[in-house]
């Protein structure tokens, strides 16, 4: 088994790589075993089309102990991307909703760091997310879109 690897569920105290973190959901064993629910973040950082790109995924019903985890590994992966702005790709067909104090952690992350991002493409099915996109737009720097398909968002986020 590689060191590089987590096991589901597990939150890396470090990258696993130069910029690359994945706060894994548990694995289906795991939620069998589990009562409680299934919620949280993926996230990696890497480069497509010549830009930095964070792929984050959501799922399940968010809360503010998601964001606690997720918000300082976004901001260290920024801290170190070149050049200073970056692209996000925000996968949410899983996502369920979120707490309220989560929403507003939310709001408050896109407030501070919405300037860091030129591009934000965000997958999603449902019509109020992707009017949150066009609403989020406005309070934003960059772009954000919602798109129903990955590789129309990919094509997008690349140009």
């Amino acid at each position: 088994k590689s060191k590089d690897k987590l096991n589901p569920g597990q939150l890396p105290s470090r990258p696993l790589q130069a910029g690359v973190w994945r706060l894994a959901p548990p694995s289906c064993a795991e939620r069998a075993m589990s009562n409680t629910a299934i919620h949280g973040f993926t996230l990696e950082a890497s480069g497509a089309g010549g830009h930095p790109v964070l792929f984050c995924k959501a799922w399940g019903t968010l809360t503010h102990e998601d964001y606690q985890a997720l918000i300082p590994k976004v901001e260290q992966a920024l801290a170190t991307m070149e050049p200073l702005t970056a692209r996000l790709f925000f996968d949410t067909m899983d996502l369920e909703g979120w707490e309220f104090r989560a929403a507003l952690d939310d709001l408050g992350f896109g407030l501070r760091q919405g300037k860091r991002f030129d591009k934000v493409a965000v997958l999603t099915t449902n019509r109020l997310m992707a009017l949150s996109c066009r609403v989020g737009g406005m309070l934003t720097a960059g772009e954000m879109k919602a798109f129903e398909q990955r590789d129309a968002a990919m094509a997008w986020l690349t140009e």
